[in-house]
């Protein structure tokens, strides 16, 4: 049961973040694309710890 969340939220999360690095409002530099891939990685890293209980 703890890990129905993640499974529940990571299709949402991976289609999401993935269309965002895709289809960019504006052109991005190679070091912004870099900062968002972190910035998603590390999302998904920190995710809320309580819901594993």
């Amino acid at each position: 049961m703890a890990w129905l969340s993640l499974l529940l939220f990571l299709p949402w999360f991976l289609l999401l973040g993935s269309l965002y690095c895709l289809f960019p409002r504006h052109p991005r530099s190679r070091r912004r694309r870099l900062f968002d891939t972190a910035i998603l990685a590390l999302a998904l890293l920190l995710r809320p710890r309580w819901l594993d209980r």
